[in-house]
């Protein structure tokens, strides 16, 4: 079941529809839904599969701002509450790259509404050790944040071009994304909201992007090694590695650990959802 009703983000709903366990997928930047059929197709049989998707991600539903993070945490609940049919099912987030923020600021907001939460390679917190590596994480951060958001500004075929030439920067990682004739500049509103978000958040702390968030759900967190810099502190590791439901798997490979890692997930899903 899928949906091209503006009304709601754009979804793919699937697998066995009876079962009370509800597996809610959130893909990064630059992917789409697509980036979960392989794992979808292992997890169907025993667990109802919700895949969604976001505006200009998605040739179904454009807008020419995109949305910023609050209403886009709202349509997320009013697309699960309305397909959940008050089924009470657990509910867990399987989230990687900027779906991993969404995911935790959905938490942040709607504390106790998931039951589990499985984070692929983006935690929480940053070290970035020795100063000199630590600077140039930050410059590389800022450089491709707002070349991204300049492109989503500046729109049309420069801003085409310039977010092709950031997505030839991944391919050049090992890395395709299956939507990729259909990337532009319209998707990299997110860099948008979040640099203005952060840019407020040094003047009102609670604009800060998930400032003081507690989680309310357990979860299990897998990242790559193989990567410049890590998504996440020693600190958040270790919030993880004290709390009995919780866990985190160290894996060789970059960014996208769905691809080599694929059935270690499932299984690990497999084993928390029972």
């Amino acid at each position: 079941m899928s949906s091209e009703n503006k009304k709601f983000l754009p979804y793919i709903l699937e697998g066995n529809l009876d079962s009370q366990s509800l597996l809610i997928f959130l893909h990064g930047y630059p992917d789409s839904m697509q980036l979960w059929d392989s794992m979808v197709e292992d997890l169907k049989k025993d667990h109802t599969c919700l895949r969604i998707s976001y505006p200009n991600f998605h040739p179904s539903y454009k807008e020419k701002w995109g949305i910023n993070f609050d209403p886009l945490f709202e349509k997320i609940k009013e697309l699960i509450d309305f397909l959940d049919e008050k089924k009470g099912r657990k509910k867990t987030f399987v989230m990687h790259d900027f779906g991993a923020l969404i995911g935790f600021s959905f938490d942040c907001k709607y504390p106790g509404y998931l039951s589990d939460i499985i984070s692929l390679d983006i935690g929480l917190g940053r070290d970035y050790k020795p100063r000199m590596k630590m600077f140039l994480a930050f410059i590389f951060t800022m450089v491709y944040q707002f070349f991204l958001m300049t492109a989503f500004l500046i729109g049309g075929f420069i801003g085409r071009y310039m977010t092709r030439s950031f997505l030839y920067l991944i391919k050049r990682s090992g890395y395709t994304p299956k939507n990729e004739k259909d990337i532009d500049s319209s998707i990299n509103y997110m860099y948008y909201y979040l640099l203005r978000q952060m840019i407020i958040g040094v003047f009102v702390k609670k604009k800060r992007v998930l400032y003081n968030y507690k989680r309310s759900c357990p979860m299990a967190f897998i990242f790559g090694l193989n990567k410049p810099f890590m998504f996440h502190s020693e600190k958040f590791l270790r919030s993880l590695m004290e709390e009995e439901k919780c866990e985190v798997h160290a894996v060789k490979g970059g960014h996208w650990v769905m691809i080599k890692h694929k059935d270690l997930i499932v299984d690990i899903i497999q084993r928390r959802t029972k």
